[in-house]
């Protein structure tokens, strides 16, 4: 297996169907992300036969980051089996504890963005991101920490940046707020904007950096463009507001 962390797995969270079908530039992809020669030798390294639209590249980073998790919870049961004394045990059986719940929160993202729902996801990423801490450094700072000389912790540093990416918290947009969001909304100035809280639909956020009030709990658009619908619910009257 080739160990390159997935980082599109964020690209579908604001995606329009119209865009999301385009061939896209990895460049113009990566720019954002947290390491843009990295995303752009992954994406580019994608198996023939995968195609360069945004729901591919996403479908395919999924599947492949799915795919290092099963590997690595193999991996910390291959080395309880070596356990050599009670402290190392320990260790790797707290990780498999833990990983039942990493595993969940992927499945959950996996089969969310299938869907075209990204609500929580930000959520399931940072509970990835906390189990895996609590897999390294214990379940309370009394507890001392394991020094792991195996290549678990190499795996788990991959996770981790992937959940990372997931859950934005270095603080930049998402890629796909850059790309399809901008795509989207950019075009059309008749937009009312309104909400800039953070949601599983993150195009709250890129809203944001256009002057929504962070005060109110929605968008209006009377008339959205066709691309922007998949972003939207409706209400009785015909006004649109960003899905909840």
């Amino acid at each position: 297996m080739i160990h390159f962390p997935s980082i599109t797995i964020v690209f579908l969270l604001c995606v329009t169907f119209s865009y999301a079908t385009k061939i896209v530039d990895v460049e113009i992809i990566c720019k954002e992300a947290e390491d843009p020669s990295f995303c752009s030798t992954f994406l580019k390294s994608r198996p023939p036969g995968i195609s360069g639209d945004l729901v591919s590249l996403d479908k395919y980073s999924i599947e492949y980051v799915h795919a290092n998790i099963t590997y690595t919870v193999d991996l910390i049961k291959k080395l309880n089996a070596q356990s050599r004394d009670i402290n190392e045990e320990d260790y790797y059986r707290r990780c498999l504890t833990h990983f039942d719940w990493v595993v969940y929160y992927i499945v959950e993202i996996e089969e969310k963005t299938k869907r075209g729902d990204y609500t929580d996801v930000h959520e399931k990423a940072d509970f990835i991101t906390i189990d895996i801490n609590n897999c390294i450094y214990g379940d309370s700072p009394s507890e001392p920490v394991f020094h792991d000389t195996s290549s678990l912790p190499k795996y788990l540093d991959v996770i981790k940046k992937i959940a990372n990416i997931i859950s934005n918290k270095n603080g930049k947009p998402s890629v796909l707020v850059w790309g399809s969001c901008e795509h989207s909304s950019v075009v059309d100035r008749n937009i009312s904007l309104h909400h800039a809280s953070r949601e599983g639909n993150q195009c709250a956020d890129y809203f944001a950096k256009l002057g929504a009030s962070s005060d109110a709990h929605f968008i209006v658009h009377q008339s959205p463009p066709a691309d922007l619908l998949p972003l939207l619910r409706a209400d009785a009257i015909g006004t649109y507001f960003v899905r909840s």
